[in-house]
């Protein structure tokens, strides 16, 4: 669908582009080659199987008008004979812009469904929130309580790959082997990972990088991802998942539980990102997620497990805090739904978002020294400079943290 409809585009901006004369003169050639290396591009990136469809279908179309358009016909030869093998190398590179409808989970993940209207509050809702603004403002020493779009630091690259195309490489663990899902072994090695060399960690400690093969619809997620010399990498923890997946892991699960995934909670990094290209499109149709310097270890210290969490969809977690006011890692937080994004200020772009707040939510994923809006990480200098070039006005601290509330959580699970 994609190619025929690029394909009727470009033909019909050759159609659109004419003068009087027949003959090709500078100005044809220059058009020639922009139309040329536009097709190279796309083949490059998506579509190389395409290439002898799109030289047929130029080829057809320049028979067809030869004696009744015989300047078009020169065109469409023209560039059917330009679009060469040599100019569309193969790569493992593509990009980092993640397609503004790529859809992560199978439709009934429960990544992807909005807040029911039986949804509850917990009971400790508004203690919750409390203890968040207090321990931002008087703990962390914040001057305000807000949400932070995390654009700089606290967040994660994503590299779109094409893994036919790369080298393989196994991956080390800094100090210990992985989960037992990707490492069955403990060898504390996972092997015959695509890596290409253009690719980069999130700059804080966490190292965090994601790679995606849209192809084989496979995501690969790295915490403390790091080159090592010899052209060898290291990490901490990874996640390997299909696009296509429901999510549905258990917490806890197997002997090396504590090593699940790559965040606090043990959950997808990608699932739940804002990418710059959604923002682009001004739709985001799945849940988010955020970090908190709130969140529980267990409600009380006297009880004899170590720890818990809500079990939709955390499977491990990194809590501190004891006590009720505490936030279980997993637990959903939402914007009030009833909340007038224009009182408040909120610009169109921020809206953007908000909306997704209270349509959605995001789960608590791990802890921080912010409150934290993951998003995707746009540069390797730590500017954001590419999320700031469009999306200067994203005010979210306009939103006030009152305005938040936790939902219920109705599978506990403790260990």
């Amino acid at each position: 669908m994609k190619k025929n409809i690029l394909l009727t585009l470009i033909i019909l901006s050759i159609f659109i582009f004419t003068t009087h004369a027949y003959n090709l003169n500078n100005k044809d050639q220059l058009f020639i080659n922009n139309i040329t290396l536009k097709i190279e591009k796309i083949i490059s990136k998506k579509w190389e199987k395409y290439r002898n469809l799109f030289i047929n279908k130029l080829t057809k179309y320049s028979i067809k008008y030869r004696d009744t358009k015989p300047r078009y016909s020169e065109i469409f030869i023209w560039v059917a004979e330009n679009i060469t093998i040599e100019a569309i190398p193969k790569k493992c590179y593509l990009w980092m812009e993640v397609p503004s409808d790529l859809m992560r989970f199978s439709k009934d993940s429960p990544w992807r469904q909005k807040i029911l209207s039986t949804q509850t509050l917990d009971s400790n809702s508004d203690a919750m929130i409390a203890n968040l603004k207090k321990i931002l403002t008087i703990d962390l020493k914040k001057s305000k309580a807000v949400l932070n779009p995390s654009i700089q630091k606290w967040s994660s690259p994503v590299h779109i790959i094409d893994s036919d195309n790369c080298e393989l490489f196994d991956v080390q663990n800094e100090n210990w082997s992985y989960h037992d899902s990707i490492d069955p072994d403990r060898d504390w090695i996972i092997k015959n990972i695509p890596i290409p060399k253009e690719i980069w960690a999130e700059p804080e400690v966490d190292w965090h990088t994601i790679l995606i093969d849209l192809n084989k619809r496979k995501v690969r997620e790295f915490s403390r991802f790091q080159q090592l010399s010899n052209w060898k990498y290291q990490a901490s923890t990874a996640a390997i998942w299909d696009l296509d997946s429901k999510w549905i892991w258990k917490a806890f699960d197997w002997k090396t539980w504590y090593r699940q995934w790559v965040n606090g909670a043990g959950t997808s990094y990608f699932g739940w990102m804002i990418t710059f290209e959604e923002m682009k499109a001004w739709k985001i149709e799945h849940v988010l997620a955020v970090s908190t310097p709130a969140n529980r270890k267990k409600m009380s210290k006297w009880w004899a497990y170590n720890s818990e969490l809500c079990a939709d969809v955390a499977t491990r977690t990194d809590g501190w805090g004891i006590g009720p006011e505490f936030i279980l890692e997993g637990q959903k937080i939402q914007l009030n739904p009833d909340l007038d994004l224009d009182k408040i200020g909120l610009s169109e772009n921020a809206k953007i978002i908000a909306r997704a707040l209270q349509e959605y939510w995001a789960y608590v994923m791990d802890n921080a020294r912010w409150f934290n809006l993951i998003m995707q990480n746009m540069d390797s200098d730590w500017s954001g400079k590419t999320w700031i070039k469009d999306f200067s006005d994203v005010n979210l601290f306009d939103i006030p943290l009152d305005e938040f509330r936790v939902l219920s959580c109705d599978n506990v699970m403790r260990k």
